[in-house]
């Protein structure tokens, strides 16, 4: 009776399990990278010029933001602030006195017709540089101008003045960096709907970040800016960044004191790109615009080598246990490769690493093929190696029997 019972009931198992697959409740459902290309439909690493090309221009002046055409770049990092009587221009709310010689510092004390009469100074303002002819733009004005430019314009600004910036984005691609008060920032971010944005956290406390950023993914956020002073934090690596399976990891490398001391060099892109973060925020335009280009010659490189070691090198049986190691490198080698191929934000250091280690594994094989083939590359102890030391004792023997002879007559 028991039996019956039990066949009975895996009978019912089956056949409800069936069912439901059926009706499509165990069907696969289909994974979205809209959040994580941000605004890139490949995926790939994405620089973002800080305030345009400031070397030349002053900073957030909409003609230094243009100018970031020519350095191979498609994102452009411009600070927000709101004027007293409610016009968004493109200036940091700190800025009036640092870039306009302004008697105030804030913005937001200002009336827009004073903050768009006043030259800007050059570069990063201060008393260093002189004045330009150059003006503050309004926001309404630069977004038309970003758009016809082929740029994406991410808007940095305080969440307080959500309520003026948010009405002129619609239509556009712009992205907008929500700054401020932690709360504050969570509550204007589950009211965008499909407004694209970023938030930011400053912490070094691993459960902090991390809900932080489980609220942002569930708000819709295309990425978040993670900010600390440990180099190694783990806020940077592993348990946080799983959590970005739809997200960008953000790092500001403008700011190396909350950005884990990274600087904005290549060393530093590498390494942060290797732990995960895909969006780079960075003074040098130009320079990360040839890191990019680099960054594409180093992997379709790496995808012609990959393609010829699964597909035409003569690969040897790996017969016995001493080929190991030379089984390891190739396997290792060809595995790396795929996964850095697989993942379009894969760093220029990693891409080159991957690919002379796979090189020389090929090379290693081709080499010695024939004593990888027949199991006998690595030996220590080989037939000819036997045949030459009976040899060289023979001799030596002989050498001795012959002085031997020779001291006896």
């Amino acid at each position: 009776m028991k039996r019956f019972f039990s066949g009975a009931l895996a009978a019912l198992l089956t056949i409800t399990l069936a069912l439901l697959a059926l009706t499509g409740v165990f069907a696969a459902v289909p994974e979205t990278d809209a959040s994580k290309t941000l605004a890139d439909p490949a995926g790939r690493v994405i620089g973002v010029a800080a305030r345009g090309v400031w070397s030349i221009y002053p900073e957030n002046s909409l003609e230094g933001l243009l100018a970031v055409r020519g350095t191979g770049l498609t994102h452009v990092l411009a600070d927000v602030s709101v004027t007293a009587d409610g016009v968004a221009v493109l200036l940091p709310e700190n800025g009036a006195a640092r870039m306009l010689g302004a008697s105030v510092e804030n913005v937001s004390a200002m009336m827009s017709k004073d903050v768009l009469s006043m030259p800007m100074k050059n570069r990063l303002g201060g008393e260093a540089n002189a004045f330009t002819e150059y003006l503050v733009s309004t926001l309404e004005d630069a977004l038309p101008a970003l758009g016809r430019a082929g740029l994406t314009p991410v808007l940095k600004f305080d969440v307080s003045a959500l309520d003026k910036i948010l009405p002129l984005t619609g239509g556009t691609d712009a992205v907008l960096w929500l700054t401020g008060k932690e709360k504050d920032v969570k509550a204007a971010a589950a009211t965008l709907g499909d407004t694209p944005f970023l938030t930011e956290i400053r912490s070094n406390v691993i459960f902090h970040v991390t809900s932080f950023v489980d609220k942002m993914k569930d708000a819709g956020a295309l990425g978040v800016v993670l900010k600390t002073s440990n180099r190694y934090g783990v806020n940077f690596y592993r348990s946080t960044l799983k959590r970005f399976d739809i997200l960008r990891a953000v790092i500001d490398c403008t700011e190396p004191e909350t950005a884990g001391y990274r600087e904005d060099t290549v060393k530093w892109w590498d390494d942060a790109i290797s732990r995960g973060f895909s969006v780079i925020v960075t003074d040098d335009a130009e320079g990360f615009g040839r890191y990019l280009a680099d960054c594409e010659s180093a992997r379709a490189r790496l995808s012609n080598l990959y393609s010829y070691a699964t597909n035409e090198a003569k690969i040897p049986a790996f017969n016995g246990e001493l080929l190991n190691d030379y089984e390891k490198a190739y396997t290792d080698g060809v595995n790396t490769s795929k996964a850095l191929l697989d993942d379009a934000s894969s760093s220029l250091q990693d891409l080159r690493d991957a690919y002379t280690a796979l090189n020389s594994a090929l090379k290693t094989i081709e080499l010695n093929y024939s004593e990888i083939e027949a199991g006998v590359a690595g030996k220590t102890v080989t037939l000819p190696r036997i045949l030459l030391c009976v040899a060289f004792a023979a001799a030596v023997v002989a050498v001795q029997v012959y002085f031997y002879k020779r001291r006896k007559a």
